[in-house]
């Protein structure tokens, strides 16, 4: 049974274009159920963590995955670090709204502002090309398409949640780029120490979404892509007419 995707926040299933992966290779999250693999990146791993609780799962794949705020002191070290305080003071709104205007106006600014002091294998996806592309449209997608979503994923995350760790029901693997500057590696390591099974795998060099282009292929049984120089037309298609208007009024 295809394994059931949680994407990253912004992002949306598109993301998995990264990793040189179709749509049909994975499920959206409304399939979740108590038979199916869940698979969550970045802060979708959250996402996938409670329907793991409330639906069951067989297996649960965690790629770059943010632990909750109230296991350490991670925040500081965090590069989204602005964002989830805005969120914890009740200010996010205003940071969205800001958000979704820069991507309308300057997209590659916007991109390279959000991978500044990124690592280096991360500040390589922005470079001229497929990846650069596929981010800018996996953004688009949540930012301008479903900003509510995209608050209330944030929202949720900055929430107290590890007490949900130990009632995880199935076997979990650890995905998680040691240079990660978004979610410290240390993070990955709090998380394997309070899930009841779980192991650790470590990517050496690799940041964020790299870990994603990495693991992703890994964890379906398909080899790890090199980044495309082309957009792939059959992922990248034009941005639906709702997010044009959206974006139009921002």
């Amino acid at each position: 049974m295809t394994p059931v995707y949680f994407h990253g926040v912004p992002g949306s299933p598109r993301e998995v274009a990264l990793a040189g992966l179709i749509l049909r290779d994975v499920a959206p999250e409304a399939q979740i159920g108590p038979d199916r693999h869940l698979i969550g990146f970045a802060l979708g791993a959250h996402r996938a963590i409670v329907a793991a609780v409330r639906h069951g799962a067989t297996r649960l794949d965690l790629i770059a995955p943010g632990a909750p705020l109230d296991l350490g002191d991670f925040l500081p070290r965090m590069a989204g670090r602005a964002v989830f305080e805005a969120a914890r003071k009740g200010r996010l709104a205003r940071l969205v709204a800001l958000q979704r205007a820069m991507l309308v106006l300057a997209p590659r600014l916007t991109l390279r502002r959000v991978f500044s002091g990124a690592a280096p294998a991360d500040a390589r996806l922005i470079r001229p090309g497929a990846a650069r592309d596929i981010l800018t449209v996996a953004f688009r997608d949540q930012l301008l398409g479903d900003p509510a979503g995209y608050r209330s994923a944030i929202e949720a995350y900055v929430q107290p949640w590890a007490d949900l760790l130990p009632r995880v029901p199935c076997p979990v693997r650890i995905w998680h780029g040691c240079a990660d500057r978004w979610a410290p590696f240390d993070m990955a390591e709090a998380l394997r120490d309070h899930l009841p099974d779980a192991t650790l795998v470590p990517l050496p060099g690799l940041g964020h979404h790299s870990a994603l282009v990495e693991a992703l292929p890994r964890i379906l049984g398909k080899t790890p892509p090199r980044i495309q120089r082309k957009t792939p037309p059959r992922i990248l298609r034009k941005t639906p007419p709702r997010i044009q208007r959206e974006a139009h009024q921002a």
